[in-house]
């Protein structure tokens, strides 16, 4: 069962990751945060809805140079009952943050 939870955390992470990514990436082609925030929850297939409080998004400006910085976090929810015990609360908060310069 550990092995199964391991499995769903490493998914789940490269979930938020990749979300995180792709928000950047919207972010510096449109620059608009309701454009990231739609694109963050478009990618998190299979961990649910992200919610605002989750994506944070940082820019420098909208200009050449200048950089847009998408953080996701999500709360992983393990099933077996025994690593339960051990995380704070049960859960674990999954972080990521890409960060992609304005061309």
């Amino acid at each position: 069962m550990g092995i199964f939870d391991f499995g769903r955390g490493l998914f789940a992470f490269t979930v938020v990751a990749n979300s995180a990514r792709e928000g950047a990436r919207v972010g510096i082609i449109q620059g608009d945060e309701a454009a990231i925030r739609i694109a963050v929850r478009q990618y998190a297939i299979g961990v649910g809805t992200i919610p605002d409080s989750a994506i944070v998004i940082t820019r420098a400006g909208s200009a050449p140079n200048q950089t847009v910085k998408v953080q996701v976090s999500y709360d992983f929810d393990a099933v077996t009952p025994i690593i339960d015990k051990f995380l704070p609360g049960g859960k674990i908060t999954l972080t990521s943050a890409a960060t992609m310069v304005v061309e």
